[in-house]
């Protein structure tokens, strides 16, 4: 596994008309013909901005295919085939840019169904099928990027819901006939699902998996088709679509699921597809005539905080059958104020523990800054002999999402 410090970084400006705010969770986007556009769920369009090819314009060769959008709202893109980039927008910001990376004989063929993209917190996973064939991984905190899996000839690629990264090969006619499953965290393998022994045809070409390891994938002869965690087909749709009044089967080329189990795909010529995950509705809309990818805008995620269990002594523990009460601090940083928590959005361990006394707003570490100090009654926390962490989850008064773990050592446990 070879990686590589990437020193190509291009910035350029954002084109008139991009979007200067923030696109909105639950909201879709979908690129085609080198546009993206934000839509709700019924086709309405509410924005819209062009991608960018370093130099300013697309060689007749290349093509912004797919797309996925991070925790903090960054759309990433695949952009290009013979000379593609990992191209990254962030619409939030006043002057949006685009920046550019790409990775040594990375490609893909000229098949305008092929080139996946999604990400798994700092890193951008992109298939590569055509050279030397793989799935690269771009680290947008660190610049670095390589390549694993290789030799594969990855046409689709998708995090599950699951926490798993998924990746659909080969490609060529018949193609997508195997899912190769790895952790994205260590990019080990971990197995192979044969979709030839489910389906006995192989024209897949994109997939999504829900939180279950359940699959749902789309194929060029307009079927959308759930294939459970077991390798089990649970069930087919062919939904209609229209080309000039006349209806048509769909030629979907990717999916995408939401963490609500809404499922969006795009066709071949422009028509978006949105369904859930028992098929138990259909509804669709038009972007342009063109091959259309999507990807639904996820909720943010939670700020990391730093949090201090039993504020000045270590290591921290927990006695289960004596102790009743257990203090936590909410410890404020350089970037963090803790005091804007609101402590009655505090949760705690697995039963979720809300505070059973009023904070306390105190220097716990003696670094000179106020911190949050919270008391919680350790039978409601749920707390088990042998656990070693123990998280909390809450929010800022003005709906800031955090998050905070630390360690515990249980005693008295029978």
């Amino acid at each position: 596994m070879k990686r590589i410090t990437l020193v190509l970084f291009i910035v350029t400006l954002a084109p008139t008309g991009a979007l200067a705010e923030a696109v909105v969770p639950g909201n879709l986007l979908v690129s085609t013909d080198n546009v993206i556009y934000e839509t709700t769920l019924d086709g309405q369009i509410v924005g819209a901005f062009a991608t960018q090819y370093p130099g300013g314009s697309y060689p007749s060769t290349e093509y912004a295919r797919d797309i996925t959008v991070d925790g903090n709202g960054i759309v990433h893109v695949y952009n290009g085939t013979f000379s593609p980039y990992m191209s990254s927008y962030d619409p939030a910001l006043a002057l949006p840019t685009w920046t550019h990376q790409t990775y040594p004989n990375w490609n893909t063929a000229n098949n305008l169904s092929y080139g996946g993209i999604d990400v798994d917190l700092s890193q951008v996973f992109v298939t590569d099928g055509l050279t030397d064939k793989g799935v690269v991984a771009f680290d947008t905190d660190s610049g670095v990027a390589f390549r694993f899996a290789d030799g594969t000839d990855a046409i689709d690629l998708t995090v599950g819901l699951d926490g798993l990264l998924y990746v659909l090969s080969p490609g060529g006619s018949p193609g997508g006939r195997t899912v190769d499953v790895y952790d994205p965290r260590t990019y080990s393998f971990i197995r192979s699902i044969d979709l030839t022994a489910i389906f006995g045809w192989t024209e897949h070409r994109s997939i999504a998996v829900d939180v279950n390891g359940d699959l749902f994938i789309a194929d060029l002869d307009g079927e959308i088709s759930h294939v459970s965690a077991a390798g089990q087909l649970v069930q087919v749709i062919s939904p209609p679509c229209d080309w000039i009044g006349f209806e048509i089967s769909c030629s979907f080329i990717d999916i995408d699921i939401s963490e609500t189990g809404q499922l969006a795909l795009g066709s071949r010529f422009g028509e978006i597809i949105v369904t859930d995950v028992n098929f138990s509705s259909v509804s669709k809309f038009q972007i342009g005539d063109r091959s259309a990818f999507v990807e639904f805008v996820p909720n943010p995620q939670p700020t990391v905080v730093e949090i201090d269990i039993r504020p000045g002594r270590f290591p921290n523990k927990i006695n289960l059958s004596r102790k009743k009460n257990l203090w936590i601090a909410i410890l404020t940083d350089e970037g963090f104020d803790a005091t804007a928590v609101d402590p009655a959005s505090v949760r705690l361990g697995p039963n979720g523990a809300g505070i059973n006394r009023n904070p306390r707003v105190v220097d716990t570490d003696g670094d000179g800054d106020n911190d949050l100090k919270l008391r919680f009654k350790v039978s409601e926390i749920g707390i088990s002999c042998g656990d070693t962490e123990l998280s909390l989850s809450g929010s800022t008064f003005d709906g800031t999402e955090i998050v905070g773990t630390d360690s515990i050592v249980t005693t008295g446990c029978n």
